[in-house]
């Protein structure tokens, strides 16, 4: 509600009509990660929205990993993820500083340790269950499973309806 509200502000003070607010939660948080993000690309670890929200979903998936509850997860961790998804060189471009810049992302611990979670649980929520349920695509015995293995999820089981719904 705070992120919508937010955003409805942000139009009105631009002179904007509201018939450009999002018309889905998944929405508002993509638009969310776009807006914190910021469009000078001479700043350190630069990323377009496109590349930022993919890099968000990666690793909203790495958070949700095994009971699709939002956790902590290793900076290490996160890199092997990003690696596979196309990040190669983290001293060019490294999207986790860039998420943590951008507040979507907060960091605990030692270096050597260093631990990572989402600052909203609903963000990550919803960006792994676009992620899953665009995996699922048409296929009703996929979306059943993966449903299924949500049962003890709640927040990522809404995030499914809410993402079924919109799409």
């Amino acid at each position: 509600v705070r992120l919508f509200v937010g955003e409805a502000k942000r139009i009105i003070h631009a002179g904007r009509s509201l018939d450009t607010l999002p018309l889905s939660v998944p929405e508002v948080y993509s638009r969310y990660i776009e807006q914190v993000n910021p469009e000078e690309p001479s700043l350190p670890n630069f990323m377009t929205p496109p590349e930022m929200l993919r890099a968000a979903t990666v690793l909203a998936k790495l958070a949700l990993s095994g009971d699709l509850v939002p956790k902590e997860f290793y900076a290490d961790e996160a890199a092997i993820e990003l690696r596979k998804a196309g990040w190669g060189d983290p001293q060019k471009l490294d999207p986790v500083r860039r998420l943590v810049d951008n507040g979507i992302l907060v960091e605990k611990g030692p270096l050597v340790a260093r631990r990572l979670r989402f600052a909203l649980d609903p963000i990550a929520e919803n960006l792994a269950a676009v992620a899953y349920v665009r995996a699922c695509g048409h296929d009703a015995a996929s979306m059943e499973r993966l449903k299924a293995n949500a049962a003890n999820a709640p927040g990522f089981l809404a995030a499914i309806d809410l993402v079924t719904s919109a799409l």
